[in-house]
């Protein structure tokens, strides 16, 4: 772990505890998405036309993958 955070602090990132991280704004935000998917940033993206309709997060699978596993008998 000590190498990762070091290979992090050396391309420039500052490390900052997890209290101090969830002051951020992203965190009190509530997008009105659904499915919201598991990622703050994924939804407020989506809600922001940023990642195309036809892009889904791998957790929303069933109106995606219903009509391939229909097609496989599953």
């Amino acid at each position: 772990m000590n190498d990762l955070l070091e290979m992090f602090k050396g391309k420039g990132w500052q490390l900052i505890d997890a209290a101090e991280a969830f002051k951020d704004s992203v965190f009190a935000a509530q997008p009105k998405v659904v499915p919201a998917g598991e990622s703050i940033i994924w939804s407020l993206a989506k809600e922001k036309g940023t990642i195309a309709k036809s892009l889904r997060y791998p957790a929303e699978d069933g109106v995606y993958e219903n009509a391939r596993m229909n097609k496989l008998g599953l």
